[in-house]
């Protein structure tokens, strides 16, 4: 109860900022709408489609990774999404566990398993993150990725001998 009272609140913080934006009755606003712009998203990642990658974000996009960074708008993300892909093979399992629809916001709070497989050498990666994922309802373009944050879950892939990362930060960037 308690974890879905903190969702709730973040969700109404940010729906109540509105960004100065006007309603909009552009989005299905069924679970299944919200939801299929985060598997999609996923999707783009595991075959590297950098431009759908980019589509499913709004141009404003922040990210707040693991590690604290903010990273804000897709023009800072674009050079790491080209990094990324152009050094690992992404293979990335998404496992939705809560999804909120509002008018204009909806979330999705999940996990993402997977691996990042070196192109260049035997390095694997493995993915552990839990992630809360902010979507706005952009007019003509639909639900779009606003937020993203997510924690690394699980560190005894360090101690087995695998890296740990988390997706978009693993280059130095």
């Amino acid at each position: 109860m308690r974890k879905r009272l903190c969702l709730a609140v973040v969700f109404l913080t940010v729906g109540c900022s509105g960004y100065g934006s006007k309603p909009t009755s552009d989005c299905d606003r069924s679970e299944a709408a919200v939801l299929s712009v985060a598997e999609g998203l996923v999707a783009a990642d595991n075959r590297q489609d950098l431009e759908d990658v980019l589509d499913h974000y709004t141009t404003d996009v922040t990210f707040i990774t693991a590690e604290g960074e903010l990273v804000e708008g897709t023009n800072a993300v674009r050079p790491r999404y080209e990094e990324l892909f152009q050094n690992f093979v992404v293979d990335i399992q998404m496992e939705s566990e809560e999804v909120g629809v509002g008018f204009e916001w909806a979330f999705v709070r999940g996990r993402n398993v997977g691996r990042l497989t070196s192109k260049t050498s035997d390095v694997v990666a493995r993915l552990d993150d839990r992630f809360l994922m902010i979507l706005r309802c952009e007019p003509s373009r639909g639900w779009r990725v606003s937020h993203l944050t997510w924690v690394h879950v699980n560190s005894s892939s360090r101690d087995s001998g695998e890296q740990s990362q988390s997706l978009l930060f693993i280059c130095d960037n």
